[in-house]
């Protein structure tokens, strides 16, 4: 659970290539 950081930015990454935006804000919802 060290890689929290990382793992933000590439979730972050893949909503801005696949338009996951709406996934992101469902999950902070």
């Amino acid at each position: 659970m060290k890689d929290i950081p990382g793992q933000l930015e590439q979730l972050r990454a893949e909503a801005r290539l696949g338009g996951g935006q709406r996934r992101i804000d469902a999950q902070h919802a």
